[in-house]
C-alpha cells in the first residue's frame, strides 16, 4: 500500500481511496467503480456488497456504496459472447442458456465494462449486441468476424455463418464476452440511437448523422466497400450519405432507424423514408434489383403510393 515517484527513494502511504498493489509502485491507482477503501496504505480496495456500487472511482467508505436498482440481463445462445456476461461457454457443445445472465458491468459480478454507467438502450443482432448508456456512449459484445462491433476482427478462422439449426460451431469462435467501447471511430460524437443487423450495426449521434459498420455484401452499410464479400466485413465507423444525383453525398439529417438482416432503413427529419441492402423479396419497397441477390449501396426513397 506504498508508492514512490519514479527517480524517489522515498515510499509514500497510499490515502483512503486508493491502493498500490505492491510495494515501490510509481503511484496509487484510485479504487474503480463498485469498490472503496476507508483505510491507508492499502495493497487492494472493498467490493461493494449485495447489489450496490460506487458511483465514483476512489471512494473512501462503505457508505458510498449505493443500492442499484439498474440491471441488465440476457438468455439465449453465448456462442460468441454477445450476452457480454464476461464469459463464453464450451464453443464445442450446444448451448442452451434459458437462465439468464447479468451483462458484465461495472454493477455486476465480474465488475468489467459500460464505465458504471445505467443502460438506456439494447440492441440485439445474430451473433452480437450493442449497449447504448445514459451518458450516450456505444458499448458491444459478441462476434466481430465481419467488424460489427466496430473493432479491427482477429485473423484466423472462425465460425462465420453458424446456420445450422443446433448453431454449435468446432473452431474457436473468438468470443468477446465483455462489452467494449465503439468510441474514437465516432469523433466523441453522442449516440442517441442503436440498431443491429445481421453482423452489421447502425448507429444515430446526436448530430442526427447515421453510421454503420460490419457485414456489406449486399450494401446494407451504405456504402461500396467489401460487395458481395461473404467472408469479411467493414469495421471501420462511417457516415451514411444520399446517394447519387441532386443532392448525392449530402449529409442526412435521420431520427430514426431499423435494421432487418441484410438490409437498413433510415426516418429523415422532414419524414422522407430511405432503404439499402438486398431487396431479394422487395424489403426495400422499391423495384430496384428485388428478386436478385445484387446489393443496393444507395439509400433509395420509398415511396408508399408508389
Amino acid at each position: 500500500g506504498r508508492s514512490a515517484p519514479q527517480g524517489s527513494d522515498e515510499c509514500t502511504l497510499c490515502s483512503p481511496g486508493s491502493y498500490a498493489a505492491e510495494a515501490g509502485a510509481p503511484a496509487c491507482q484510485l479504487c474503480p467503480f463498485g469498490t472503496f477503501q476507508e483505510v491507508a496504505g492499502r495493497t487492494a480496495c472493498e467490493g461493494c456488497s449485495g447489489f450496490k456500487s460506487s458511483p465514483m472511482q476512489g471512494a473512501t467508505a462503505e457508505s458510498d456504496c449505493l443500492p442499484t436498482v439498474w440491471q441488465v440481463w440476457g438468455a439465449g445462445n453465448n456462442l460468441w459472447g454477445q450476452l457480454g456476461s464476461g464469459f463464453q461457454l464450451n464453443y464445442t457443445i450446444t448451448e442452451d442458456n434459458s437462465r439468464a445472465v447479468q451483462v458484465a458491468s461495472d454493477r455486476s459480478k465480474p465488475k468489467l465494462g459500460l464505465d458504471n454507467e445505467d443502460v438506456l438502450e439494447v440492441a440485439a443482432g445474430y451473433s452480437h449486441t450493442l449497449f447504448l448508456t445514459v451518458g450516450h456512449r456505444l458499448w458491444a459484445a459478441g462476434q466481430n468476424d465481419f467488424g460489427q462491433l466496430g473493432q479491427l476482427p482477429s485473423a484466423g478462422p472462425g465460425c462465420l455463418f453458424a446456420d445450422a439449426p443446433e448453431l454449435t460451431c468446432t473452431v474457436d469462435a473468438r468470443p468477446n464476452a465483455i462489452p467494449v467501447e465503439v468510441d474514437a471511430a465516432l469523433f466523441n460524437r453522442s449516440v442517441t440511437l442503436a440498431r443491429a443487423g445481421r453482423h452489421f450495426s447502425l448507429v444515430v449521434t446526436d448530430d442526427l448523422r447515421a453510421w454503420t459498420f460490419g457485414f456489406n455484401a449486399y450494401g446494407q452499410l451504405g456504402r461500396p466497400d467489401r460487395l458481395g464479400d461473404d467472408s469479411g466485413g467493414d469495421w471501420r465507423v462511417r457516415e451514411v450519405v444520399r446517394g447519387s444525383g441532386p443532392g448525392g453525398g449530402a449529409t442526412l439529417r435521420v431520427v430514426d432507424a431499423a435494421c432487418g438482416s441484410y438490409h437498413a432503413l433510415l426516418l429523415t427529419d422532414v419524414g422522407e423514408l430511405l432503404a439499402f441492402g438486398l431487396n431479394r423479396f422487395g424489403q426495400l419497397g422499391v423495384q430496384q434489383n428485388v428478386g436478385t441477390w445484387k446489393p443496393n449501396v444507395t439509400p433509395l426513397p420509398v415511396d408508399p403510393e408508389a
